[in-house]
């Protein structure tokens, strides 16, 4: 029995977002602007994605919606889940930095360059350092956007030493550090392989890091320090 709802979850899913991918593309079409489709990601599709998975989703932290605007958040990253628990816990226009594989994903590339997000290519250092710059023009252009700085997700639970890379954007566009803590996701839908169990997952949002002054030799420093601080925000969800 828990193959079949398993099966039928997964279906939904992968209708339900092929289905919005394709809403949100036509929509960025007619109307020319990437923000309706993006409430639609934080509105309508996140919401069905969590529901059908059982995410009781919780949102606290000192910053919560008060935070700086444009801005990078800076994420933990375990699970699938943290894309729509983003884009639901966070009510602004999000962006993401996408690893470079998602080009080879049908309809999911399409979405990702039409929404104005940047894909990134770590093993190619011309390549890294174009993406850099992309990302501070985003930042500049007053977007908030999201990066899983440790490059990708955490088997263990334990967070990694963040890469620099997103850091020398946000002091290249001057643009504050909002670290944000994700408790819980890896239990609903862990990262290998589909077998959801619902439960809890809470956001934390942390207090911003200013970026202002710093140099590009500052970029390991603010990179430790956002990580120091996301480390620091809540409790481990039991």
């Amino acid at each position: 029995m828990r193959a079949l709802i398993i099966t039928i979850q997964a279906t939904c899913l992968g209708a339900w977002t092929l289905f919005w991918i394709i809403v949100a593309l036509i929509t960025s079409a007619l109307t020319r602007r990437r923000r309706y489709s993006l409430a639609l990601a934080r509105r309508v599709w996140a919401p069905v994605v969590l529901g059908v998975l059982g995410v009781r989703l919780e949102v606290t932290g000192a910053g919560r919606s008060d935070f700086p605007r444009p801005c990078l958040f800076v994420v933990n990253h375990e699970s699938f889940v943290d894309i729509p628990v983003l884009f639901r816990a966070l009510p602004v226009p999000l962006r993401f930095l996408a690893k470079v594989e998602l080009r080879q994903v049908p309809f999911v590339a399409h979405f990702i360059t039409a929404m104005g997000m940047v894909f990134v290519d770590r093993r190619d250092s011309d390549a890294a350092r174009e993406s850099i710059e992309e990302v501070a023009e985003v930042l500049r252009s007053g977007a908030c956007l999201v990066a899983f700085p440790e490059g990708t997700r955490s088997r263990s639970g334990e967070i990694r030493p963040f890469k620099t890379g997103a850091f020398v954007a946000a002091i290249k566009a001057g643009v504050p550090v909002v670290p944000i803590k994700i408790e819980g996701s890896a239990a609903v839908l862990p990262p290998d392989g589909f077998s959801p169990r619902p439960g809890r997952v809470r956001l934390i949002v942390g207090a911003a890091i200013s970026s202002s002054g710093l140099s590009l030799e500052d970029r390991r420093s603010l990179a430790d320090k956002a990580q120091l601080r996301l480390a620091d925000l809540g409790v481990t969800v039991h």
